[in-house]
């Protein structure tokens, strides 16, 4: 069931027939990560799926957008028990401070790229050393829902009195 609404939300997000697509997600994106260059000094521009500068043009690809991981995010919520009605304002919590890290992810990449004359200088790819703060926002969002949502709380108070 999980991989069936999966590839349902994909080809959803990924169609430019519906309302709320992949696109409109990319301009969001892009338009929050501008909003961020602007507020630190840095000159930008976005023409498509590209944010470009004097120094560094970044294109942003359907794939970058942390569709897989907002997916996974809310299906892992979705299917682990507790009050529907703490899911229904945790999940769109998520994801929206998902997007806001993904935003400040594409600003830090176009700045570190534009500060060394549009190339990388550490040995590791500086696309991934961005994305795992995005990744421990995510962990850490989920520890928060199994100590807070997830455990009943009469399990969670007897844990406390044994510390």
């Amino acid at each position: 069931i999980v991989n069936i609404v999966y590839f349902l939300t994909i080809i959803i997000i990924f169609n430019r027939f519906f309302f709320l697509n992949g696109e409109l997600l990319i301009k969001i994106i892009l338009n929050l990560s501008k909003s961020f260059l602007d507020i630190f000094g840095y000159e930008s521009l976005i023409i498509e799926k590209t944010i470009s500068g004097s120094k560094a043009a970044l294109f942003m690809d359907d794939s970058c957008i942390g569709m897989n991981l907002m997916f996974l995010f809310a299906t892992f919520i979705a299917l682990l028990p507790g009050s529907v009605k703490h899911k229904l304002w945790f999940i769109p919590m998520g994801l929206v401070m998902i997007v806001l890290f993904n935003s400040t992810r594409i600003a830090l990449i176009f700045i570190s790229v534009s500060e060394n004359n549009g190339k990388y200088i550490l040995p590791l790819e500086i696309h991934d050393l961005f994305t795992y703060p995005v990744l421990i926002l995510t962990l850490f969002l989920w520890i928060i829902w199994i100590n807070r949502f997830f455990m009943p709380k009469s399990k969670r108070r007897n844990e406390e009195l044994s510390t």
